[in-house]
């Protein structure tokens, strides 16, 4: 090799791309260790603090939310700004290493031929990185994911009662009630805003309840309105609403982590995959304690709204009811197979053996021992349990034991999420038969 090659790149360039990133990694720093900071106070005061007048926060912790949720956005901002960079990285680290190559090669190197073209390869692999990069940043951004409206919707006309129900608790609450309902055949019961960040903020969104027709048998209206109140509470504490930005940045690297990882880039020597993993990392453990936080405020509302005993009942109703569903489903289905026979209606099986049944009772006490986890997003159910109880908050409506199934047409949507799960079964047996041979 002739000891006169110089090196391909500038100094006085490689000097400023130094001081470039020294500053960004600087920058991150700085964010990761406030927002850590941040969160970790949120968690505590989420934790620890149980007002029994009122779901608001005091003034200091109004400032550290306002600070840390400060915080978020700019580490969201700080994604978009570290783009550039990044693929200013692989640029930079691809002609070098094609820049080493190609002097490798006029200075009369011999080797094997595959051993000389590995740096050609690599040097081609962070360019294309790099177009990985460009390409989902535009998908995310310029073309960002619509939300999707899943379930069968429910018109006032089909379900006026229900509809009046959710009215009352919304002015309960104190907020803009929803205005579209969609029924699932799960037993998850949740809230979204659907709309763009402009309209969210000027609370001309649609908000939209998603109910799991799974989870409502054997419910009270008393603590389906409990529920409802928490999921209330995400609006009145416009939750969804300012959750824009966060969410765009949550699906660009989802973007990005999905395009390397279909690729086959998804390798420690590829700095794109290294930025998207250690950022979806930081960033959601940076955003953790908001997002709990939240969490405890709904519940904070609900209980207040409704009561400590039907909120904490309709909670372990949903829970046990979760894994009553799954167990029947699969027991169901393994029957039909046997059988040669359509499934029955999913919601009106027989009651559980008593084998069955004591699986359902285990995984139920489970959940009522487990805590909360380091990287949970809610609060474990004891600890939700445990508030609720610490609050002490007497119902606060009249009481209402009548099954929320009343308040539906609950033989129709059955009947139809029967279908649904029918067809999903079906076909996804189908697709198994086909890859079995």
């Amino acid at each position: 090799m002739n000891g006169n090659a110089a090196f391909p790149i500038r100094e006085d360039l490689l000097l400023i791309g130094l001081d470039v990133l020294g500053i960004w990694v600087i920058g991150l720093v700085i964010l990761v260790l406030l927002g850590l900071k941040l969160s970790h106070m949120t968690l505590h005061d989420a934790t620890y603090t149980t007002p029994k007048t009122t779901s608001r926060i005091g003034l200091k912790a109004f400032l550290i939310r306002e600070i840390y949720r400060f915080v978020i956005l700019l580490t969201c901002l700080y994604f978009y700004f570290s783009i550039p960079i990044l693929i200013g990285i692989l640029i930079f680290a691809a002609f070098v290493v094609f820049s080493l190559w190609k002097t490798l090669l006029e200075s009369g190197v011999r080797g094997r031929p595959y051993v000389l073209l590995l740096p050609l390869v690599f040097s081609l692999m962070l360019l294309y990185s790099a177009f990985q990069v460009v390409l989902s940043i535009f998908i995310s951004v310029v073309l960002p994911m619509r939300d999707k409206l899943v379930g069968r919707p429910l018109s006032r006309d089909e379900a006026p009662e229900l509809w009046k129900l959710t009215d009352e608790v919304a002015a309960r609450v104190g907020t803009r009630p929803i205005s579209r309902i969609y029924c699932r055949p799960e037993t998850m019961i949740g809230v979204n805003e659907h709309g763009n960040i402009l309209f969210r903020m000027l609370g001309l969104s649609k908000r939209c309840l998603y109910l799991g027709i799974g989870g409502l048998p054997g419910m009270t209206q008393g603590q389906f309105r409990a529920i409802l109140a928490h999921e209330y509470g995400h609006f009145a504490h416009r939750d969804t609403a300012g959750s824009g930005l966060a969410r765009q940045v949550q699906n660009a690297l989802f973007e990005l982590w999905l395009s390397l990882k279909s690729e086959g880039m998804a390798t420690w020597t590829n700095p794109a995959w290294l930025f998207v993993s250690g950022y979806q990392f930081l960033f959601w453990y940076i955003a953790l304690g908001a997002i709990r936080w939240q969490e405890v405020l709904a519940d904070r509302l609900a209980i207040l709204s409704y009561g400590s005993r039907d909120f904490a009942e309709g909670l372990k109703h949903l829970e046990r009811q979760s894994y009553k569903f799954e167990v029947q489903l699969g027991l169901e289905v393994q029957q039909a197979i046997e059988e040669k026979r359509p499934l029955r209606n999913l919601y009106e099986l027989p009651p559980l053996e008593p084998k069955w049944e004591k699986e359902v009772d285990i995984r139920m006490e489970l959940a009522q021992r487990n805590g909360t986890q380091a990287f949970d997003s809610h609060p474990a159910l004891p600890d939700r349990i445990q508030m609720a109880e610490a609050m002490n908050i007497p119902e606060a409506a009249e009481a209402n034991t009548s099954p929320v199934l009343d308040l539906l047409p609950a033989a129709q949507l059955q009947a139809e999420m029967t279908a649904y799960l029918t067809r999903k079964i079906m076909k996804r047996m189908r697709m198994q038969y086909a890859l079995e041979g």
